[in-house]
């Protein structure tokens, strides 16, 4: 909203408008061990994390309850989406040139190996605007 308030409707308009988007549950695995690396007054279990908080970025990206946004990048699917968005833009993908950061903070298990069905309808219900908008699935 700041940012089109600034540059103006029509520019804001005119720019292609990109953000990267990931399914809530494996974002919540992510996030809670990224939160037990970097503070050490972080000692909740996974299921009291979920109680306690969300990652939910819909806001980011949605101006008065619509998404603002031309192009998502999928994290499930970074590589691809970024080699489409590349297109887009014209310009050379450079696949080799990646890097890759944080991925030493999550034990390297699939997302669904964190949760209960409790933790996945706390999940669910905090995250339901992203998992109807973006289809995603437990």
């Amino acid at each position: 909203i700041d940012i089109k308030k600034y540059i103006g409707d029509n520019k804001f308009n005119s720019y292609l408008k990109f953000c990267v988007i990931r399914n809530p549950y494996d974002k919540m695995v992510s996030w809670y061990f990224f939160l037990k690396k970097w503070k050490k007054e972080h000692n909740l279990t996974f299921k009291d994390f979920c109680k306690e908080y969300d990652c939910k970025n819909i806001e980011r990206y949605s101006i008065d309850g619509k998404s603002c946004i031309d192009f998502y990048i999928r994290f499930e699917y970074l590589l691809e989406d970024l080699e489409k968005l590349c297109k887009i833009l014209e310009i050379e993908f450079k696949k080799e040139e990646l890097q890759q950061y944080k991925s030493e903070f999550r034990e390297k298990r699939p997302y669904q190996d964190f949760y209960d069905e409790e933790t996945r309808m706390i999940v669910y219900n905090s995250h339901k605007e992203e998992f109807e908008k973006f289809n995603y699935k437990f």
